[in-house]
């Protein structure tokens, strides 16, 4: 079934399908820049970017480990016992 799926999903490459829109914009913003213009950058959503507080990431990752490790039995001890 999953071979069916795979086959009915697939078909031969056509490069002509695609196109590349990065680097049409990366030679008009070359271009612009060659003739004097000033190029303005803005964010792709319009949004600030979103800073992450590194110390708070690596605490609350400790806690998560910390906290699925509680739920779990210890492993038994596989030493033997001298006679």
């Amino acid at each position: 079934m999953a071979n069916q799926l795979v086959d009915s999903l697939t078909t031969d490459w056509n490069p002509r399908r695609y196109h590349d829109t990065f680097t049409e914009e990366l030679r008009e913003r070359i271009e612009a820049k060659q003739a004097g213009k000033k190029l303005e950058i803005e964010p792709e959503d319009g949004a600030e970017p979103k800073v992450i507080d590194l110390m708070q990431a690596l605490e609350d990752s400790v806690k998560g480990a910390r906290a699925n490790r509680r739920g779990r039995r210890k492993p038994r001890s596989r030493a033997r016992k001298s006679a």
